[in-house]
């Protein structure tokens, strides 16, 4: 993916993905969990990028 130049659409899309899974969250009052999320797309997207 990184080679063809895909890697960032795909992260793009997780992260789109995601950020609905984190506005729900909220919207039910799940403020620690929605914090796991963002803390997981971030930890994700550094191991994507490093390795």
């Amino acid at each position: 993916m990184k080679a063809e130049g895909k890697l960032g659409k795909i992260i793009t899309l997780g992260t789109v993905l995601d950020l609905g899974v984190f506005w729900a969250l909220l919207k039910l009052n799940k403020e620690f969990m929605a914090r796991g999320v963002i803390l997981a797309v971030i930890v994700l997207t550094l191991i994507t990028l490093l390795v």
